[in-house]
């Protein structure tokens, strides 16, 4: 499920996710989209149908592309242990490289714009890591809790390492990296 968008979409897209970083959802009027992406307003509205179909389809292209880095090398092949070791260091890879996506991204976590469609997409979207999730609990290798506690017992601290990393708070090496992962996994796994 990839969006195939005209250069006129990426455009505005990237003039949305440029100024959303800089001034918000709120402080981010379609007027100023439309002179970033150098088109008309009504260009705009020609593709989106509102400044909350822009912000969706927004999130749609850039969880596509960080799904994508995200995923990198991953196989159903891999132990659990090691998938979820390769989607860590891929994600923390990924925030450092794509800094302005994830700022976007927690943003919209945030917001009221989610809608029932981009939850869906959103579903979709996290297939991957719910598999790997799920297929650890069913083999007893990761504790049966709710999925959703499973999921921020992984990718919390990963957000917060990657923050205090930006900071320059800590220096993110293979080193912390691993002790990182090991620590989420004695808090996650059941051995």
């Amino acid at each position: 499920m990839v969006l195939e968008l005209t250069e006129k979409q990426e455009a505005i897209l990237d003039a949305t996710l440029e100024l959303i970083g800089e001034r918000g959802f709120h402080g981010t009027p379609m007027s100023a989209i439309a002179e970033k992406a150098g088109v008309g307003a009504g260009t705009i509205y020609r593709y989106y149908e509102s400044k909350e179909e822009l912000i969706n389809a927004l999130y749609v292209r850039e969880k596509q592309a960080i799904n994508a880095q995200v995923l990198k090398g991953y196989t159903e092949e891999l132990s659990v242990r090691d998938a979820v070791g390769l989607m860590f260091r891929n994600a923390i890879s990924a925030r450092a490289c794509e800094s302005a996506r994830f700022r976007f991204l927690d943003q919209y976590y945030n917001s009221p714009f989610i809608g029932d469609e981009t939850r869906r997409i959103r579903e979709q979207l996290m297939s991957d890591y719910v598999d790997v999730i799920e297929r650890g609990i069913c083999d007893g290798e990761i504790r049966d809790l709710p999925l959703p506690v499973v999921m921020a017992m992984i990718f919390g601290p990963l957000a917060q390492l990657s923050s205090a990393s930006q900071l320059k708070d800590v220096t993110l090496d293979d080193e912390l990296i691993d002790q990182a992962l090991d620590a989420i996994w004695r808090s996650i796994g059941c051995e």
